[in-house]
């Protein structure tokens, strides 16, 4: 409870500054210049959880406002109310009500009276007995009027429901929730969910107007008990409605890059010395990791793949011996994989180490010796951790081992030896990982470990170390868990840092901790299917333990989405890019300047903007700076911006010109510059060369591809219809220069 308090008084003083940044929305009519706000004030109430993570607000509503390019800006309303927030978004996810519910609607309506725009999912935050007028009060600013609540709703019936934006995942069920009586009091509210009450009373239960909206308790998702959530309302036509500009307008995107969905991979280095089930091509056994490296990286190095190491399985004096040391050497050599760390001592909580007492751990494990005599066997990848903690408990070699549920549940970390020090789980880990490493190749991300819930200054010291970070999130969208509600956020504010979600679940959550059946992660392919269409949600992310080389059924699984990421519709990166491109998200800013022109600054690696919904509305090559091309995906355009021009303009335009435009790539690129008739650019990848070009001449289009000037391949593509579909045969590691002109007197 402690370490989360202090993390919600250091929010509550970020969020006065960060407030600053929150910027209200062009009004119809106003001149340019003006600026487009991407920041939303979340408010909750810290008494109903002690971990942000678990508010409603970021585990469900946070993901689809990413999607529509929004960031959250959390306060704790239980540590006071914020500054004020003038035109701002605002939202809120109450339980009950607030502690101070009269000081609460005194700036709520102040924030209103300026142009504020609300949100409310479910209670208020107002009613109590004795002081129910205050939701009355709050509601009268939305333009509604409420009269009571039904507690019981039998006989209630469904009068009319906007299908636009409600009975999204599921239909409102025959048993309906506590029914608020409700009126709308302007003509600018407009109903989207309207309920005869038993009395035959009509109720407009969801409405949305100028300042905002309301969606009462119970009618915003459904609850399923542990089977989860389920969204009712549509999230991205609600939050769009509410929050949006209501025009077409660029967001940042972190699923694309060069009009292709982005696929990465990484590996937890859990599991690293189990004996594989399948022997090496000479017969010999062979470790986990040895089968990975021979089974799914070194066979396929056009995709890059990043590999976690935990520095302990490397350290002689923890019980690292030359064969993981060897395995690793090996691994890192390959010129498609990227070097990470994964804990030194591989910390299971988090939390424990935030207020660290080596006495407190110490008799953690002596309470684990005393449950050793009940243990079941260790599951196979886990039987490393459970050899640490026995031979650290100093029970015999014919005790039963500890079993990884044991470990997990009262052992904080894996290596026990000696007290924990912040410095050795992240500077020293990626000190050993670069010790393994060829001298060119330096780790360039941290892979959290355990219930991956790092606390502040365990991300502070990964930014220090100038490295990403990532894990986290356990992303699924499958036949068991059929809802958006189990996508994750981007990433997790902790404090004044942010820790970035992986994309994905591992096999650990499809096998059932790694007991069986070793192919569960098959279902990954719904997920990828189902955030593909009709919105592209997340990128194709393959994540996995060393622990999978250990079966054949996994590896057989992997094989498969190794050949998938192939199919020529994705662009391949190191997992460190991504991390990067998310943390992007969050630093770019999105400056209207003109009705359909807008500036692009501070986006870091993030290269990628997307519009929905554009109707007829197309990039101007020539009016805009920076953009390098453009790929309708679903009803979405996405728009390729050019690294190498920190300070984007794009323009949209009804009748743009005609200039080249990437269509998609597998390669990155960067530096365009374009001809009378052609282009030159740079460009880097894993890979095929293959690119599709759009608004060119029909003809013949000449290419030459050099590096540092030194020439590499020429040839032709052909232009047909304004297309090129060029095909390099050659690798763009290390970077090429591409330069491509039209035959002579081609218009």
């Amino acid at each position: 409870m402690a370490r989360t308090d202090s993390i919600s008084h250091l929010l509550c003083r970020i969020t006065a500054v960060l407030l600053c940044l929150l910027l209200g929305t062009l009004p119809a009519g106003a001149e340019a210049p003006a600026t487009d706000t991407r920041r939303i004030l979340a408010l909750y109430d810290g008494r109903e959880t002690d971990r942000l993570d678990e508010t409603r607000l970021h585990r469900l509503a946070e993901m689809p406002l990413n999607f529509l390019g929004y960031d959250l800006i959390y306060h704790d309303l239980a540590q006071g109310l914020p500054p004020p927030a003038p035109e701002a978004r605002i939202l809120t996810w109450f339980s009950g009500p607030l502690p101070d519910r009269a000081g609460y609607l005194a700036w709520i309506t102040a924030q209103l009276s300026q142009g504020a725009r609300l949100a409310i999912l479910g209670d208020p935050g107002l009613a109590s007995e004795g002081a129910g007028d205050l939701t009355g009060a709050l509601l009268t600013q939305l333009g509604l009027e409420i009269s009571g609540t039904l507690p019981v709703t039998r006989d209630a019936a469904l009068l009319w429901q906007d299908d636009a934006l409600y009975g999204f995942e599921r239909a409102l069920g025959p048993v309906l929730p506590p029914l608020p009586l409700v009126s709308a009091r302007s003509p600018q509210v407009v109903t989207h969910l309207a309920i005869r009450a038993p009395d035959g009373r009509a109720s407009a239960v969801i409405n949305s107007g100028p300042r905002g909206a309301w969606v009462p308790p119970g009618y915003a998702v459904y609850s399923a008990g542990t089977a989860g959530y389920k969204w009712l309302i549509d999230p991205f036509a609600f939050f769009d409605r509410v929050f949006g500009p209501g025009t077409p307008h660029p967001v940042p995107d972190v699923t694309t890059v060069s009009g292709r969905r982005i696929y990465f991979s990484h590996i937890d280095g859990d599991g690293w010395a189990n004996v594989a089930e399948t022997p090496d091509p000479s017969g010999r056994k062979r470790i986990a990791a040895q089968a990975v490296h021979d089974e799914l990286i070194a066979p396929y190095p056009d995709l890059p793949v990043t590999v976690g190491i935990i520095a302990g399985d490397m350290d002689p004096t923890l019980g690292g011996t030359p064969a993981n040391r060897a395995a690793a050497r090996a691994l890192l050599a390959l010129p498609q994989v990227e070097a990470a760390a994964h804990g030194y001592t591989h910390p299971f909580d988090w939390g424990f180490y935030a207020d660290y007492d080596r006495q407190t751990e110490e008799r953690l494990m002596a309470r684990a010796a005393d449950a050793v005599a009940a243990a079941r066997p260790a599951p196979a990848p886990l039987a490393r951790i459970a050899a640490s903690a026995a031979q650290w408990l100093g029970l015999p070699d014919t005790q039963a081992p500890v079993t990884y549920a044991t470990a997990a549940e009262v052992l904080p970390r894996s290596y026990l030896a000696r007290p924990f020090s912040l410095d050795e789980e992240i500077g020293g880990a990626l000190a050993t990982v670069a010790g393994l490493a060829p001298p060119e190749k330096s780790p360039a991300l941290y892979q959290w470990t355990g219930d991956t819930l790092p606390f502040e200054a365990a991300i502070a010291a990964t930014r220090r170390a100038g490295v990403a970070n990532l894990n986290g999130g356990n992303a699924r969208f499958d036949a068991l868990f059929p809802s958006l509600t189990s996508l994750p956020p981007i990433g997790r504010p902790v404090g004044a840092e942010r820790q970035i979600y992986a994309a994905a679940s591992n096999e650990s959550l499809y096998t059932n901790e790694w007991t069986g059946p070793f192919w569960g992660q098959a279902l990954l392919s719904q997920t990828l299917d189902r955030t593909e269409q009709p919105r592209r949600l997340k990128p194709f992310n393959l994540y996995y333990h060393m622990f999978s080389g250990e079966k054949r059924a996994s590896l057989a699984v992997l094989k498969a989405f190794l050949d998938r990421a192939r199919d020529g519709r994705h662009i391949a990166l190191p997992a460190s890019r991504y991390a990067a491109i998310a943390q992007g998200f969050y630093s770019t800013r999105i400056h209207r300047v003109a009705e359909t022109v807008w500036e692009i600054t501070d986006r870091g690696a993030l290269q990628t903007l997307r519009i929905d919904d554009p109707g007829s509305l197309r990039p101007d090559p020539l009016a805009s700076h920076g953009l390098i091309g453009v790929r309708q995906v679903n009803d979405a355009l996405y728009l390729a911006l050019d690294p190498a021009v920190p300070e984007a303009r794009i323009a949209l335009s009804e009748t743009p010109s005609s200039a080249p435009l990437l269509i998609e790539s597998g390669w990155s690129l960067s530096g365009l510059t374009r001809e009378d008739c052609g282009f030159r650019l740079r460009a880097e990848g894993f890979g095929p060369g293959r690119m599709t070009w759009g608004g060119l001449p029909d003809g013949a289009l000449f290419l030459t591809v050099t590096r540092g000037g030194a020439p590499l391949w020429s040839g032709e593509a052909t232009v047909s219809g304004g297309i090129a579909r060029i095909d390099l045969p050659l690798r763009a590691r290390p970077p090429v220069e591409i330069s491509a002109r039209c035959a002579e007197g081609t218009q």
